[in-house]
């Protein structure tokens, strides 16, 4: 009897359990469902919720023992974290593989990249030395814009060789020439741009003094000063500039602006202060109801002080605005009783400043 259960787990063992373990790398996720299986029904079976398991269905008319069902645990629990740990590793490859891939098409891209700047080195250097002779040619007949364009494409043609290792010895010659004549194009150029930016805000600033705004005016000039400093004395040796004869002019206007700024600047900075004094005693603006056009807390503040309170009615105020001699003011419909018990309508003028409402006589 002995020998025939183990003739049946040996059975189980050979068709069932070897065929199961190789499932979970071919696999995973049906490895994973079958090895969940394989744990819950013998539990079933174990606390009397289920009459058989997966090893009961193999051998019909016998119920297998409580050493079968807990092999059948085992091999569940062998399925599952199986089929995960081949299920990650899995992944791991596919993505080492992506990785590699795109290493690789990098690499391709690059050497072809490469390949072609090879191809087109000669064509590229006799296209940069002809540029290089056109901004020459420029330079000497003081088309100093034209001779930086010119300077600007052979940067852009030679840019990509500049990135190869070893830089190719027909572009180092190329940059060399190519760094002399920039360091004598780009500061004439530079002041050129300085020097049309300058006279623009003197422009500005002639207009600001002719119209009396003399702050205005002021910082047009300091920046014209400004400007004049970054105009080195070679640059504008070449292109003829009298720097001196323009300081001179920047400064006499400065000193002429200096007192009149001052008082402009006392006077703005006093109304400011006024501004800030009056809008502190006024408070905020006052709002109207969206309902009935009433300045909000006047009906209340007039109630207190009514001979009948419950027959006060505001409404249709104006929009409140500020003047010189009072705060905000408007003017409203104002429905009540008087001593007579007559209701009578009286349209007058209120201000509201931070400590309440006040009617203008």
């Amino acid at each position: 009897m002995e020998k025939k259960k183990l003739i049946q787990v040996a059975v189980v063992v050979c068709l069932v359990v070897l065929p199961l373990c190789a499932l979970p790398f071919m696999y995973p996720g049906l490895a994973s469902l079958l090895g969940v299986i394989l744990i819950l029904l013998p539990i079933l079976a174990l606390t009397g919720k289920l009459k058989n398991s997966v090893v009961g269905l193999l051998t019909p008319g016998r119920q297998p023992g409580t050493g079968l069902r807990m092999l059948e645990i085992l091999v569940g629990i062998v399925l599952v974290v199986t089929a995960s740990t081949a299920s990650s590793r899995k992944a791991q490859r596919q993505m080492a593989a992506d990785i590699q891939g795109q290493a690789d098409t990098a690499k391709r891209d690059s050497e072809a990249r490469i390949l072609s700047l090879q191809q087109n080195l000669s064509t590229v250097v006799l296209n940069c030395r002809a540029r290089i002779e056109s901004a020459k040619t420029a330079l000497e007949k003081g088309s100093y814009a034209q001779a930086e364009e010119n300077l600007v494409q052979v940067s852009r043609r030679m840019g990509p060789y500049l990135m190869l290792s070893p830089v190719p010895p027909e572009i180092v010659s190329v940059r060399e020439t190519y760094e002399r004549l920039t360091a004598e194009v780009t500061p004439i150029t530079k002041a050129q741009t300085a020097w049309k930016e300058l006279q623009d805000v003197i422009v500005a600033g002639d207009d600001s003094l002719k119209e009396r705004k003399f702050i205005e005016a002021q910082t047009f000039f300091v920046t014209a000063r400004d400007l004049l400093k970054g105009i080195g004395d070679p640059a504008a040796k070449t292109l003829g500039l009298n720097l001196s004869r323009t300081a001179g002019a920047v400064e006499s206007k400065l000193k002429l602006l200096k007192k009149p700024a001052e008082r402009e600047e006392a006077a703005l900075q006093k109304a400011r202060i006024e501004r800030e004094a009056l809008a502190y005693a006024c408070g905020d603006k006052p709002e109207r109801s969206a309902w009935d056009g009433a300045i909000i807390g006047l009906e209340s503040e007039l109630k207190e002080n009514a001979h009948d309170p419950s027959s006060i009615d505001v409404s249709a105020c104006s929009e409140p605005v500020m003047s010189d001699k009072h705060c905000w003011t408007f003017r409203c419909k104002v429905r009540g009783k008087n001593l007579f018990g007559a209701l009578i309508l009286k349209t007058p003028m209120y201000e509201k400043n931070r400590f309440g409402f006040s009617e203008i006589k």
